[in-house]
């Protein structure tokens, strides 16, 4: 009723107009959905990116974090634990040089060499827990942590186990050594057998052979505490951290460190 009203050519035109309207109605329906679900699909992948990159970093930050503890554990072992030691007795042995150097042409000789006695036998490291020892080539002590034993011969001293512990040191520092010996004592702070490691060098302006140990199981210890240290100072993005748990023998677990919880 409503087309009839109008003549034919315009009702043609109605529906043309009518025809591409409800064209144009699909079509931009169609964009829409398009649109949207090109949307969606982008977001979800710069989700799964995201997702992806902070995996990444996670992992880039475990490697780290293995990494340290391989280094931590390779120091631990035997054939490299001298060198904590080894350090702070090279260290020591520069001091006494540079000392005799700048004193020797202003101080008498025995004054001099009675100065540098006194410096080995005072001279501490590691927080005053580390100290050194010395001794003539026969084996006579002239410094010692343990006053008792300065002045005496102890060429024939042995270890728990029966090893010469003064001769081995004297025999380290002679051609064909490599400065270092090991020998067993009881741990004064735990109360058991132990290893012990000591680095020594032959000091020829006193004729001494000059030394410094201290017991595997506190190398093995500081270096474990400088991996902890390390690990549970290291952290990641806004709020990682890293945690080590251990277990005990009766099956019991406990923290080794956490990131943001010292107290644990």
């Amino acid at each position: 009723l409503f087309m009839s009203n109008y003549s034919l050519k315009m009702r043609i035109l109605l529906v043309f107009v009518i025809s591409i309207s409800i064209m144009a109605l699909i079509f931009f329906s169609i964009v829409v959905r398009g649109t949207y679900s090109l949307g969606k699909s982008q977001m979800n992948s710069q989700a799964e990116l995201i997702k992806n990159l902070n995996k990444q970093e996670v992992k880039n930050y475990l490697q780290i974090a293995q990494e340290a503890v391989k280094a931590s554990y390779d120091k631990t072992k035997e054939e490299n634990i001298v060198h904590k030691i080894k350090y702070d007795a090279i260290a020591f042995e520069e001091i006494l040089n540079s000392m005799y150097e700048t004193k020797k042409n202003s101080m008498d000789e025995k004054a001099l060499k009675e100065l540098l006695v006194h410096v080995i036998q005072g001279y501490r490291y590691n927080q005053g827990t580390g100290y050194f020892f010395a001794y003539t080539p026969e084996g006579i002590n002239v410094a010692h942590d343990t006053p008792s034993l300065i002045g005496k011969n102890l060429i024939d001293r042995k270890d728990i186990n029966g090893n010469y512990t003064v001769k081995s040191i004297i025999e380290s520092v002679k051609v064909g050594g490599n400065n270092t010996a090991t020998y067993y004592n009881k741990n004064p702070k735990t109360g058991e057998i132990e290893g012990k490691i000591s680095y020594n060098f032959y000091f020829k302006p006193l004729n001494l052979i000059i030394g410094t140990g201290e017991y595997m199981s506190r190398i093995k210890e500081f270096h474990q505490e400088m991996a902890i240290d390390t690990l549970s100072n290291l952290s990641y993005g806004e709020d990682g951290y890293f945690f080590a748990i251990k277990k005990a023998k009766d099956g019991t677990y406990s923290y080794v460190f956490h990131g943001t919880q010292n107290e644990l």
